[in-house]
């Protein structure tokens, strides 16, 4: 017979009250040579594509052969995804809107089980669920199968993919064995073809033919990719394609929920230090993690670590120690060489003068500022204020401190650091560099330093680790043999000595036994140059020239108000009424697709802009 209508289905007229509300006008292949059979009591093996109607194929025919004067469970539905339940579920229910009597439940993980127990408890004649759950609710004695008549495993070979075959094993041998078992798959595999030799007696296999699958006019296409670049994929898809509406499908409730984070979430441009650490350095402290060492820092992993350091800083030998972050690392130096009479010299930009909450201060030294130009102390301007504390009446000026890169991105070039250092040493100063940023200073193109420089020309420095792809931590190197006495001893007193030291060191080794650290600097300079580029074809000033991982341009108010919708980044200081200085800065794990992104929406914003005028 040569079903096209449903009114030739073999149906009650409540099903078919609710077919013609829902819009249904004729039964797909799947739906018309599956429900006659499932009605007579064989079971059944479907082969049909997603999307051509399997649900409504098996649905119509639970809701026929469910008698509603029974309250107990008497068909099982078993889907591999909680989304899938959940869409089963509903359109058991339309389709049995007309049909009095009948109640549904779909049962999952991620949902508060006592709301699936209540439910139960009530009496329900059909559960939609995924195995897991179902055979929680089982365990725990919830859901009975002893008058169960009808089995349906929906998408069967995503279940079996999924690894749930000892499960479904486990669920259809606590049913009775006379019950009707119906198998629904796009694929049929040789593990489906087992089960059903299992599970099933002669089952009728009914399989749509290809040509069947879709609608003549829909064009289908895809793209191999890997699944570290779906994401970036994706958003040029929808930038190049500007679809008005799409629906973009996922395995997993989980993977959707990520995915929606990701294409919402703000791209950001604030800090270096915004993700966690590099998958190499993950990688190595998740295979360490069980190991048991010593603590303090006295462990393999810090030793060779600092042997790793030691290799760039030859022939200086040095003392090397891991902190936890730079502001710990700047007071407990710091206050480790000062005497309580003496003071520290900062550029006015610099990071103890205005960022550290006075961390310097607390410890009983006053931060002296000295003018900086385009964030760097001039040697002119350094003379001023040695020259201007001469006095026993006055603080002592005896430790300058310099960052490299300095907060506005600018660099110190190795004569200028030459002449800085030469300056301190006729003036007994001890110069000390904060390198916070240090992987990016050494990877610059206009770099004229190297490490050994950094050992040989200060009395300390440290690495920078958190900022350049650590999960946290600074590697201190004390240059200067009279300053390394007693050093662990302040760390101590400073709370920065890190009962599992080792973690500091397992990071530092990957850094340094490879050259990652470097290789991570450049990664970020090199996504803050395409940027830079991109800012200055758009015709965009500068506050100073960068070739670090920090960009200063000037924009518009108006634009900054419409970036930060999308884009998180500082708000440097006011150029004039209507425009700001922001500071973009790059990770490593910032993106090319980051970079078009934010170029992308100030060209939108310039366009409508234009029309607005």
């Amino acid at each position: 017979m040569n079903i096209t209508k449903f009114e030739d289905l073999p149906i009650s007229d409540e099903i078919k009250r609710s077919i013609a509300e829902i819009g249904f006008e004729e039964p797909s292949p799947i739906q018309a040579q599956s429900i006659p059979v499932i009605l007579s009591g064989k079971d059944v093996i479907g082969q049909a594509q997603t999307g051509t109607g399997k649900t409504a194929a098996f649905s119509i025919p639970i809701l026929e052969k469910v008698d509603p004067n029974n309250k107990h469970l008497q068909a099982i539905v078993l889907c591999p995804t909680r989304e899938l339940a959940i869409q089963v579920s509903k359109e058991i229910r339309k389709l049995g809107k007309f049909k009095s009597g009948i109640k549904t439940l779909p049962v999952y993980g991620g949902q508060p089980i006592d709301r699936q127990i209540k439910a139960l408890k009530s009496g329900v004649q059909v559960v939609i669920g995924t195995p897991g759950r179902v055979i929680d609710h089982i365990n725990r004695k919830t859901l009975k199968l002893d008058d169960v008549k009808m089995v349906v495993l929906d998408e069967a070979d995503e279940m079996l993919d999924m690894g749930f075959r000892e499960d479904i094993e486990l669920i259809l041998n606590q049913t009775p064995i006379e019950r009707q078992t119906t198998f629904f798959s796009a694929t049929m595999p040789k593990e489906i073809l087992e089960l059903t030799k299992l599970y099933q007696h002669e089952p009728e296999i009914i399989k749509v033919v290809r040509k069947e699958l879709t609608v003549p006019n829909i064009k289908q296409f895809y793209i191999e990719t890997r699944r570290a670049n779906k994401l970036e994929v994706l958003c040029r898809l929808i930038d190049v394609y500007n679809p008005k509406l799409s629906v973009v499908f996922c395995n997993t409730k989980r993977g959707s929920d990520e995915l929606v984070s990701e294409l919402q979430a703000m791209i950001n441009f604030q800090i270096d230090y915004a993700e966690g650490a590099h998958p190499t350095i993950m990688s190595a402290l998740m295979q360490t993690n069980m190991l048991q060492t010593p603590g303090y820092g006295t462990d393999y992993y810090c030793q060779q670590a600092k042997e790793y350091i030691q290799t760039y800083l030859n022939p200086t030998k040095c003392d090397i120690h891991f902190l936890m972050g730079g502001t710990q690392t700047n007071l407990t130096f710091i206050s480790h060489v000062l005497r309580p009479y003496e003071a520290v010299l900062s550029p006015s930009t610099g990071h103890i003068a205005f960022n550290e909450t006075g961390s310097i201060e607390a410890t009983g030294h006053k931060v002296i500022e000295i003018p900086s130009i385009d964030g760097k102390v001039t040697l002119e301007a350094l003379q001023k204020i040695v020259a201007a504390h001469n006095t026993v009446h006055m603080l002592k000026p005896k430790l300058l401190y310099l960052s490299n890169p300095t907060e506005l991105g600018t660099l110190y070039s190795k004569q200028e650091l030459e002449r800085l250092s030469h300056f301190c040493q006729d003036h007994q100063l001890y110069l000390y560099l904060d390198g916070a940023r240090l992987g990016s200073a050494l990877t610059a193109p206009s770099n004229t330093l190297q490490l050994s420089d950094y050992a040989h020309l200060t009395d300390a420095f440290y690495i920078g680790g958190t900022k350049n792809g650590a999960l946290f931590g600074e590697a201190l190197v004390i240059s200067n043999p009279l300053l390394q006495d007693c050093f662990r001893f302040s760390m101590k007193q400073k709370g920065a000595l890190l009962a599992k030291g080792r973690l500091l060191g397992i990071q530092f080794a990957e850094l340094f036994q490879n050259q990652l650290y470097f290789k991570i600097g450049q990664e970020a300079n090199s996504m803050a140059q395409l940027l830079k580029e991109g800012l200055s074809t758009l015709n965009f000033p500068f506050l100073v020239d960068s070739d670090t991982n920090q960009l200063f341009p000037i924009f518009p108010n108006s634009l900054i108000d419409y970036l930060h919708q999308r884009f998180t980044f500082l708000v440097w200081d006011t150029y004039d009424e209507s425009h700001s200085i922001i500071r973009l800065i790059t990770s490593f794990s910032t993106t090319r697709q980051d970079i078009y992104e934010f170029l992308s929406s100030i060209i939108q914003f310039q366009e409508k802009d234009a029309l607005q005028r």
